[in-house]
Formats: C-alpha cells, structure tokens, sequence
C-alpha cells in the first residue's frame, strides 16, 4: 500500500471513530463483563505472529476463554475466518463494538493493533494487557532511548502521550521486567511475570529435523542512513563471490527475513537465496542451520533450541545515535560476533560457526537468566496471570 493510500485510510478510520465509538459506548459498557469475548491483536493487524499468535492459539485450543481477533489484512481474515475462528476487520463497526464491551484487551506492539484511535479510550475499557511482540533483553525503547534528555515542552508532552499504555505488562523473567521497568520508569507495579507466550514453540522445537540453511534476519533501521546501510550490506552479501561459490558447493540456501516494518528490499537475489516473509521466519529458524542476526529478539527465542548463532551488529556506531541497548553487546553474545561483511562471510565459508563449545559458558549463562523454565509452558502462564488480573479489574471502566 502507498503512503497516500495510508493516510486515506486512516484519515476514514478516525473519522468513522469519531461519528460511530459515541454512540455505541454507552451500549457497549453497560454489556461489558466476564460473559464477553477477550479481544486480542498485534502487528496493526497486519500479521499473526509472536506472543499474540502464541497466547491465541492457546486460548482456540484449550477453549479456554471465548477470544476475537482484530486482523487489519483481509487475507489474514480471511485465513482465520475458513478456519472457523473468530476474528473482525480492524476498524470495522463490529470490531469496535467487540473492542468497547471485552472484559479483556491484548496486544503485542501498542494499543493501535486494535485500531488507531484506542489511544483515546484509555481509562474507559477492559483490562488492557500488553505482550510485547518477543523478547526484550537486548534494544530498548519507549522511555529507555538515547534522546529523551532533549523534548521539552510540547515534544515531550505529546512523545509520553504517545508510548504505548497497559494496565499490565507482562515479562517473561526477572531479567525481562526489570529492562522493561527502565524503559517505563515509575510503572514497576504493573509490570509483572507471566510473559512470553511464544517461547513454548521454541522449546516443542528443540528436536526439530534440520535443513541445509542459513537465516540471516536483520531487523529494522529506525533511520534512513541505517536503512541504507542495510541495504549496501544485503546488497553485499548477495553478491559476495566466495559466498555464493560456497552455498553452491556445500548445496545450503541462505534464506534472508524481511522485517514487518521493512518488507523485502528492491534486490535482486541470485541463486540460493530467498526471502522470507514475517510469518515464516519462526518456522525457518526451527530448521536452519546457521542464524544470523544483529539486534533482534529472536536471538533469545533462538537461544532455546542450542544450536548456532553468529551475530552480526555492523552498524553498531549508527544504531546507538536512535537506539539504548540494555547491557553491553558482548554480554548476550553466545556465538561469534563479527563486524563487517568480509568477517560474516569469512566465518560462514570456513565452517567455524558449526563450534559450539567455545561459547557453552556464555550460552549456559544466558539460558539460565532468560528462561526460567525450559517446558512449554509460558501461554499458560499467561493466560493464567491474565484471567487472575481480570477477575479483579472492574470491567466497566470510567465514563467517556
């Protein structure tokens, strides 16, 4: 979809909110209670996937609470709706009413995957819960960035308007709660354990029968100079000689992930190279060989099936003018850590990668602060932290 086309839509999409959620609201709130459907999204709807996926597709097995998902890609709706599940068009009437009288929200990036003016019924529906898309040991945000020192005024005014609100936060570990707790300061009491739902694939995975492929998956530049370095790097990699000689040699596929916010770069890709869309990478790493990736949470979702890992932050010094890192890079490092293309590709061809034990200690370490469990049971944590928090939280909310 274009920008104009964009900002067309979502200029409808608060209008429409603006003529429709006053009117129902009143409605809407006197249904709200335990008898109504949880509501859940993640991704602006765009996609299925992490902790959202995870703690859904819990809820649709053990039919454990009555549950719609908000989808914003008629494609995704249509997927769920042949496979019987519930689930409405974001910005939809119907959506909105579901949105108005749930007991329970869910959401994985921001109260926007709900739709785009949520953020002006803060205060006035269920108990909003907040996932957070994947793992949060590594790349902060919100409160935690480099810049926050400099808004003043209306900047700042408008910047803590804008970060993504919640009655609960939930973490998967101690270690996760307290970066969380840095990246919303004075918020500690509603952030609690219960989180990661996604991590139970991971660990079902560890056994999982392996293909002859490397995952290499960058995440997105917040920048335009950190886009385009991206893109002079993929470009390189595509067109390394010694690599595609040795893809072609040792019969491997190096497949590279598109980000959700980046989609796939105009490249051409040679033989033995693919793109992965979003909702493939998860299923992809499961069989890979070989993960590449830089400042990603799926290093630590990766961390559970012990297998391979070369980090490749090449673009460090750029990263950190946008983006706080939670610790020093070297300290989540349970694999080689290389800084340029020449090295990436020098370790890939020379077979080093395959070596574990060198970095047994430190991956060891990691597992024991990120995982506090190694069963696949962190969806039924949540679930479980979720249905005690609503079972306490006034389902009608305030007035509008």
């Amino acid at each position: 979809m274009s920008l104009l086309a964009e900002i067309v839509e979502s200029a409808r999409a608060v209008a429409s909110f603006c003529v429709s959620v006053p009117w129902m609201y009143p409605f809407a709130k006197a249904r709200r209670g335990p008898q109504e459907p949880w509501v859940i999204g993640g991704h602006r709807g765009r996609i299925r996937a992490d902790n959202s996926e995870a703690l859904h597709d819990y809820l649709l097995e053990r039919g454990a609470e009555e549950v719609v998902f908000i989808a914003g890609n008629p494609e995704l709706l249509d997927r769920l709706r042949a496979r019987g599940v519930p689930a409405l068009a974001r910005h939809s009437l119907a959506a909105r009413w579901a949105i108005l009288k749930a007991p329970v929200l869910i959401y994985s990036h921001g109260e926007d995957d709900l739709d785009i003016c949520q953020i002006l019924l803060r205060g006035r529906v269920g108990l909003r819960v907040f996932l957070n898309h994947s793992m949060n040991y590594l790349k902060a945000g919100q409160h935690y960035r480099p810049d926050i020192d400099s808004l003043r005024g209306i900047r700042r005014w408008l910047f803590d308007w804008l970060v993504t609100d919640f009655d609960v936060l939930l973490a998967s570990s101690p270690r996760e709660k307290r970066y969380f707790e840095l990246s919303y300061p004075g918020r500690e009491d509603d952030i609690l354990l219960g989180g990661g739902a996604h991590i139970d694939a991971f660990m079902r995975s560890r056994d999982c029968p392996e293909r002859r492929t490397i995952v290499y998956f960058p995440t997105f530049r917040d920048d335009a100079r950190g886009r385009r370095l991206l893109h002079e790097t993929l470009r390189g990699l595509t067109e390394h000689a010694a690599l595609r000689e040795w893809l072609r040699e040792h019969e491997y596929r190096l497949l590279i992930g598109s980000h959700i916010n980046t989609g796939g770069l105009a490249l051409h890709l040679p033989e033995r190279f693919v793109w992965m869309p979003p909702a493939d990478v998860k299923d992809r790493l499961f069989e890979c060989r070989l993960f590449i990736s830089d400042y990603s949470g799926l290093i630590f979702d990766y961390l559970a099936l012990g297998k391979p890992i070369a980090l490749f932050p090449f673009d460090m010094d750029n990263y950190l003018r946008t983006r706080c890192l939670y610790s020093d890079y070297q300290d989540i490092a349970y694999g080689p850590v290389v800084w340029s293309l020449e090295e990436l590709v020098a370790l890939i061809v020379s077979g080093r990668w395959e070596e574990l034990a060198p970095f047994e200690d430190a991956r060891q370490r990691l597992r024991a602060d990120v995982f506090p469990s190694l069963e696949p049971r962190y969806a039924r944590s949540s679930y479980e932290a979720i249905r005690s928090l609503a079972a306490r939280h006034d389902p009608v909310g305030r007035g509008i």
